[in-house]
């Protein structure tokens, strides 16, 4: 084979040797990618794994980030143990990472921190606030309205204007049906009641930053290593031939 040829062929595949010798006259590979592969992939169901695992980590990420009520609460589901921060009085108590009982939620949706030993060595502080936002994915978003509405323990709007009723922007190209756009529109119907963390904007941009970035990580674990890999273990073993 000329030099030119072998080059060639060692850069696009791998490992130079002669491609005009079959190494068998039984079609193995073909034979392989046809009872091998799809038996393989029903046995080791890698959809449901792989979509398993992306939502386990979509989950432990929300909770990293306080971000399980927004991204989990469609039905007003709150979780307190990210309703707040710990304060840790001592040293002791850090290095030991102690957890204090944690004050549930009652049924107004408020919790309180009166239920907590005023002399313990960590104590759990809430902070934070509540939102009104959308249950679903179709928005209806109203005129000179916010999506997401900051609202007090007892789902009124902070801003007492965000609770009028208010016509479909213009610029939304969606309307309801059977529904003039004209007509007032309830800001409060199709919303639910969830918990925001301080800097709720950074934090949300840095979940989104975080699922990226680890998305393409784990496609370039996945496909890319893998396949050079395989590529440098052929090379390798027909380079050892020759």
């Amino acid at each position: 084979m000329p030099r030119q040829v072998r080059i060639r062929t060692k850069l696009t595949c791998g490992f130079a040797d002669s491609i005009s010798q079959p190494i068998s006259d039984l079609p193995v590979d073909l034979l392989l990618f046809h009872l091998v592969v799809p038996l393989t992939f029903y046995w080791l169901d890698p959809t449901d794994r792989f979509k398993a695992l992306f939502v386990d980590w979509w989950r432990k990420l929300s909770q990293l980030m306080r971000l399980s009520s927004f991204m989990y609460g469609r039905n007003g589901e709150r979780f307190p143990e990210e309703e707040g921060h710990y304060v840790y009085r001592t040293w002791m108590a850090w290095l030991l990472r102690s957890r204090p009982l944690i004050p549930g939620i009652d049924e107004q949706g408020t919790g309180t921190n009166g239920e907590q030993d005023a002399d313990a060595p960590v104590v759990f502080v809430r902070d934070g606030g509540l939102y009104r936002v959308p249950d679903t994915d179709r928005v209806i978003h109203l005129k000179n309205r916010r999506v997401l509405v900051p609202v007090d323990v007892h789902g009124r709007a902070l801003d007492p204007q965000e609770d009028e009723p208010g016509e479909i922007d213009p610029m939304m190209e969606i309307q309801p049906r059977g529904r003039e756009p004209r007509l007032p529109i309830d800001p409060k119907e199709g919303t639910v009641i969830v918990y925001a963390p301080p800097n709720f904007k950074h934090r949300l941009i840095t979940f989104i930053i975080l699922i990226w970035t680890s998305t393409m990580s784990f496609l370039v674990l996945a496909i890319v290593v893998p396949c050079k890999s395989f590529i440098s273990f052929a090379g390798a073993g027909v380079k050892t031939r020759t």
